[in-house]
């Protein structure tokens, strides 16, 4: 009778085996025969990651003055909803610091390719003016044009100085002595928000 038992061989880039590759790469299959053998060649592509389901663990931050701490996590359904290792089967972009609506771009790497993106707001951190300080003014029947000279606040950021406007109007402009003005504030920093704009 005929022996007809034959040997598979499996090669590729760092893979030398009898058992099938499961890993996305180029291979080379050698079926041998006796003293006869034959190869062929093959390719495992890499699965889009977007096939995959990828969500953050929270998607909304207030803005404390650091990058927030985006925990993503990456499941392929077809694999047994096993979850995908990050620098192993993805990578994640840079995490954005400052306020407002931002995509965290997640890539495929290893046996996955393409990008997916996912959405996460930092919202502005809300602060209160708690001081503002006038420069005096001689009484003049015409008006006046007050300059405010200082505006404190609390909530900002520990080392962090808020970049702002100011006007102040007073109450009674007919008045002598020490009145009471309205301080209207207008930040120049997206990443605060004021409580109440004016302060009295």
């Amino acid at each position: 009778s005929t022996d007809l038992s034959y040997t598979l061989r499996y090669t590729g880039t760092n893979y030398d085996s009898a058992d099938a590759p499961t890993n996305a790469g180029d291979y080379t299959v050698t079926m041998t025969v006796g003293d006869k053998s034959v190869s062929g060649s093959f390719t495992i592509n890499p699965k889009n990651i977007a096939n995959c389901t990828a969500k953050l663990s929270e998607s909304s931050f207030t803005y404390d003055g650091k990058a927030p701490a985006l925990t993503v996590s990456v499941v392929d359904s077809g694999v047994g909803s096993t979850p995908l290792a990050k620098d192993i089967d993805y990578t994640v972009g840079t995490v954005q610091v400052n306020a407002g609506s931002h995509k965290l771009t997640v890539t495929g790497i290893g046996n996955y390719t393409g990008t997916v993106e996912l959405d996460y707001t930092i919202t502005a951190k809300e602060v209160s003016i708690t001081g503002a300080a006038i420069q005096s003014v001689t009484y003049d029947p015409n008006g006046y044009t007050l300059t405010v000279t200082g505006v404190t606040f609390d909530g900002v950021v520990d080392g962090e100085t808020l970049a702002y406007t100011a006007e102040a109007t007073l109450g009674n402009t007919n008045a002598f002595g020490e009145q009471d003005a309205t301080v209207t504030v207008t930040l120049n920093n997206s990443n605060y928000t004021l409580e109440d704009a004016t302060y009295e």
